[in-house]
This record gives C-alpha cells, structure tokens and sequence, in this order.
C-alpha cells in the first residue's frame, strides 16, 4: 500500500516504526533519531501477529502511539516488502 507522503519540515525529527495487527492493534517497532545523517535500523521485538510495518514523525523521544500520518506501510506476508527510509 503507497499513501501520499505529509509535508514534512526542514529540521530532522524522529521516525519511529510500528508493528500493525489485523486487529488494528499498533505497538512500537523501533525509534530512528531524526539526526538527518542516514542510518540504518532493524525492528525491535517479535513479529507475533504482525501484518504490516509503518514509519511515522514523532516528537522527540518518540510516543506511545502514532502521531502523525504515515509516511510509508508496507504488508508482510508471503511476498513481505521491503521500506527504505533516509532521515
């Protein structure tokens, strides 16, 4: 799935991942800092029930749950897709 992406500013801020469930149920995937120097991460903690993977801007620090619209989702399952972020 391929959404628009939010109009984002010039000043680096903190992407975080997301695990989704069917259920609509969002956990924390994983923080990136927002440094604005490319990094590369993996995802933190089990895939379980986990149907996609989303990003998100966030605060600093990161949050609980999302905050912003997502700036990419991609489905896992059989044929699971591959999201590449740069800061």
């Amino acid at each position: 799935m391929c959404r628009p992406k939010p109009k984002l500013t010039a000043t680096p801020r903190p992407s975080s991942f997301w695990y989704a469930a069917d259920n609509g149920g969002l956990r924390p995937a994983g923080l990136v800092p927002g440094s604005g120097q490319a990094s590369a991460r993996l995802l933190a903690g089990p895939l379980r029930d986990t149907t996609a993977v989303g990003i998100t801007v966030e605060p600093a620090g990161g949050s609980a749950q999302p905050t912003s619209e997502p700036l990419g989702i991609t489905s896992l399952g059989t044929a699971s897709g591959l999201l590449i972020v740069s800061e």
